[in-house]
């Protein structure tokens, strides 16, 4: 695999939201053009996919990361973090935040990474969340 972590473009849309279900076409291009998606990409095909937002306006916070099936247990997800984090780094933030479902594997990635538990909440008929910060 000869991943690439890059900032998509418009033309990229399509392919994103087969990725992300939780957001429509005019939500991702207004997160495009802010700067607040990333694509991991792999012989030229898009084989991860995050979007982060600001909590509070203030802290970076991670919505979502998904790599393909195909890709998955390879360090796309691995390299997909170590690029938002790097960026956040350099942008001067000293924390960011994310999120998991108690029911989700992701919860353990993030521990793994330096991630913190800092609370939870649940909605109505949805399982709980689970909150994450690191320091960096």
């Amino acid at each position: 695999m000869s991943v690439m972590i890059h900032q998509p473009q418009e033309k990229d849309i399509d392919a994103m939201l087969v990725f992300d279900k939780h957001i429509n076409r005019d939500t991702m291009l207004k997160k495009l053009q802010s700067g607040e998606l990333f694509v991991a990409r792999d012989n030229g095909n898009i084989v991860g996919y995050a979007r982060y937002g600001f909590f509070w306006d203030e802290l970076p916070f991670l919505n979502l990361i998904i790599v393909s099936t195909k890709a998955r247990e390879q360090g796309v997800g691995t390299m997909m973090m170590d690029h938002w984090e790097e960026a956040m780094r350099l942008q001067g933030f000293k924390k960011v935040l994310t999120s998991s479902l108690v029911d989700e594997t992701a919860q353990h990635f993030y521990r793994k990474r330096g991630y913190h538990d800092i609370g939870s909440f649940v909605l109505p008929g949805e399982t709980t969340e689970i909150l994450f910060l690191k320091e960096l």
